[in-house]
């Protein structure tokens, strides 16, 4: 009798073929009804502010569990210089994508300013009424 071990492979192998060809039929129809994560550009301003709030949405979490992981890094160090400064450095690359991560939500704007002469911000700085003003 051969040892089970030596199959093992060859039965997982198989398995993953079989659940490929099981599940793909339900992934298929489920992929019929997936909306644009774009949303309706028309314009390549509208893409890439499109664009850069969802890397903003994803580099916001990712930053923060960095935070807590630099946290984790430093109280688990002992003591160990080596492990301190891993974890300041991981603390500070952490905080540098953050924000960086905040800096880009102003580069639409400021390709915009250069594509088009102006923002399509609508806030005014004339707080004045009409009749005060010079």
């Amino acid at each position: 009798m051969k040892p089970i071990s030596k199959n093992f492979p060859k039965i997982n192998i198989v398995l993953l073929i079989a659940l490929i060809f099981v599940l793909t039929p339900i992934f298929v129809t489920f992929a019929l009804d997936v909306h644009n994560p774009l949303g309706g550009t028309s314009d390549i301003n509208s893409l890439l502010k499109n664009i850069v709030g969802f890397l903003i949405v994803l580099a916001i979490p990712i930053s923060m569990i960095l935070v807590v992981y630099s946290g984790f890094l430093y109280i688990t160090s002992a003591g160990n210089e080596d492990k301190i400064k891993t974890a300041q450095k991981t603390l500070i690359w952490a905080l540098v994508g953050f924000a960086v991560v905040l800096v880009a939500r102003s580069v639409p704007v400021i390709i915009e300013n250069i594509l088009y002469g102006e923002s399509t911000n609508t806030t005014t700085t004339n707080t004045l009424p009409p009749s005060i003003q010079i």
